[in-house]
């Protein structure tokens, strides 16, 4: 594209525009550094120098620390004094000629977090940089709630520390971004230590499909030249999204008469249902989803075991699913036009969960087994039932068809021959 070397050349120069202003301090990092790193400090002047020049820093609200240059000759420089002395020589000159003046401050320390000023000879106003040394984050923590499904709630991640502020990223894998109803992010600057606390939050709106994902809250600090200086991850949390027990499709379960049904249910709820029970009979339908029993009604109770009901114990099969199972015995044909319904209950709600019994006659099972399972996916056919019959019908059938075709054959191989040669007519 055409605009690219535009693009290029303007970043180029934006980038590096520090390098060609005069009267500036170009410093490590941008001014930003950690704890043990050298500190370069480098200061173009808006001409040569020729005699002195000389930093500044301010430890000491009352009194000013200095190290002084003087220029020999040509890209020579001798130190003249330092106040107070250099200890440890940990100040060097590190310029090259005297379009500027340039040291290196070794091993920085906690104490070197300030301001930095210059001036050479013939300046008459010093120029300054703040500089910091940056600190890593102390500790961090996510913060979550349980959640009602489509109810919303907050996600927070604070950070504890860390100089400048960092960057912040909070993320929940997977959740769709429509769910996220608002989000914020406050740091504050404790005024002693100059550290900030940092605190990130979404207001999110979650599904029960939201269950499980992960929250995870990642910050870096950074220098002024976009550089990673300090990471800090926390631990990551997962979403706890609680629901009622889900809807499911009526189930329609096949047995034959005088044998037993065995319905098998399987629902989706969070958190574990506190009471399911079975209801055989009439009913009237309640509000909110929730069934109300007529006196006529039977209800059954996991446990319960008679000769004609027996109620299993409800069983978890993984953190959110859970199965009942119901056991009919000797189904009768009247049986057919009863009510069943499973009643399921937790604190968040109550769902009621429908299946009517086909059953089959005697007359109508022919040499089936009889027995029939019912289940969440609908429900298996286990007797033959006329299948025999069906059977025996279709070769008699075949059987009658040999036969008349056998009795054809036989039919044309006795039939006399007919004359088959035109007959010659007499002439007149």
């Amino acid at each position: 594209m055409r605009w690219w070397p535009v693009v290029s050349v303007s970043v180029f120069i934006v980038a590096f525009l520090p390098y060609f202003i005069c009267g500036q301090i170009l410093a490590t990092g941008g001014g930003v550094v950690k704890v043990g790193q050298d500190l370069d400090l480098k200061y173009k002047p808006s001409d040569r120098w020729e005699n002195s020049c000389t930093w500044f820093w301010f430890k000491d609200p009352k009194q000013v620390s200095r190290c002084s240059f003087n220029m020999l000759k040509e890209g020579q420089v001798k130190l003249h004094s330092c106040h107070p002395e250099n200890p440890n020589q940990t100040i060097e000159y590190i310029g090259t000629s005297n379009e500027e003046c340039a040291i290196k401050v070794k091993n920085l320390t906690e104490d070197d977090d300030l301001t930095w000023e210059v001036r050479v000879d013939f300046e008459r106003q010093a120029t300054s940089i703040p500089i910091t040394v940056a600190k890593a984050v102390k500790s961090g923590e996510i913060t979550v709630q349980n959640y009602l499904e489509g109810e919303s709630g907050n996600v927070t991640c604070s950070l504890h520390g860390g100089k400048p502020a960092p960057a912040m990223s909070l993320q929940i894998s997977g959740l769709n971004a429509s769910k996220i109803v608002d989000n914020s992010q406050v740091q504050t600057e404790q005024p002693k230590s100059k550290e900030f606390e940092s605190v990130a939050t979404f207001n999110i709106k979650p599904t029960a499909d939201d269950l499980g994902r992960t929250v995870s809250c990642r910050s870096a600090i950074f220098d002024k030249d976009n550089k990673s200086i300090f990471e800090y991850d926390t631990d990551t949390v997962k979403l706890n999204v609680l629901f009622a027990p889900k809807e499911m499709a009526d189930q329609i379960v096949k047995v034959d008469e005088n044998q037993k049904a065995s319905v098998s249910i399987a629902f989706l709820a969070n958190p574990e249902p506190t009471k399911i029970q079975w209801i055989v009979g009439q009913s009237s339908e309640g509000g909110s989803n929730e069934t109300v029993s007529s006196s006529e009604d039977l209800i059954l109770s996991p446990g319960d075991d008679s000769e004609k009901y027996k109620i299993s114990e409800m069983e978890r099969e993984s953190d959110v699913k859970f199965r009942a199972n119901l056991t009919i015995n000797k189904v009768q044909l009247n049986e057919k036009d009863k009510e069943y319904r499973l009643l399921v209950r937790n604190e968040v709600g109550t769902q009621t969960y429908n299946f009517t019994l086909d059953v089959r006659s005697d007359g109508m099972k022919g040499n089936g087994t009889g027995g029939s399972n019912g289940t969440q996916e609908g429900s298996n056919d286990n007797g033959s039932g006329s299948g025999g019959s069906n059977v025996a019908i279709v070769l008699i059938v075949v059987a009658i068809a040999i036969m008349i075709m056998v009795s054809f054959f036989v039919y044309r191989s006795k039939k006399p021959t007919n004359e088959t040669t035109p007959l010659q007519g007499g002439g007149r």
